[in-house]
């Protein structure tokens, strides 16, 4: 249903991280490790990322951080993030974006990636235009 021009989706199920990798360069970069719930040793990317560096180059509806995730299907727009929520004592994440609503469980992850994690989302957020939750 549509809400102030973004759609909303609802995730259809909680995804167990086992890593999280961050980059704090040029882009920044927060991924997330998806474990196949059939085979543990496989894992999905689910990437929230942003380049500020070039985002004077895009029109202001384009610029924000971008989320995408192998799982989803193949979609040619841009999926921006609109909100981060952490909540500490649950040991979960979640994203919204435009287009999908991503629940992640970050149990099996180590606090300094959890430390790291929340330096790169507020990182990313230098101009406050994703809500920010316990981050």
């Amino acid at each position: 249903m549509p809400h102030g021009g973004i759609v909303i989706l609802l995730c259809e199920k909680m995804h167990r991280i086992s890593f999280i990798d961050c980059e704090s360069g040029t882009d920044l970069i927060v991924a997330f490790a998806v474990a196949d719930q059939d085979s543990p040793s496989q894992v999905q990317s689910l990437i929230a990322m942003r380049t500020p560096k070039f985002e004077r180059f895009l029109d202001e509806w384009e610029r924000g951080a971008t989320v995408s995730f192998d799982l989803d299907p193949v979609d040619d727009g841009r999926s921006l993030l609109r909100k981060v929520s952490f909540d500490e004592a649950a040991e979960t994440i979640e994203l919204q974006c435009d287009k999908q609503t991503y629940e992640l469980s970050i149990r099996q992850i180590d606090k300094a990636e959890i430390k790291n994690m929340r330096k790169i989302f507020r990182k990313m957020n230098f101009d406050s235009s994703i809500e920010m939750i316990g981050i």
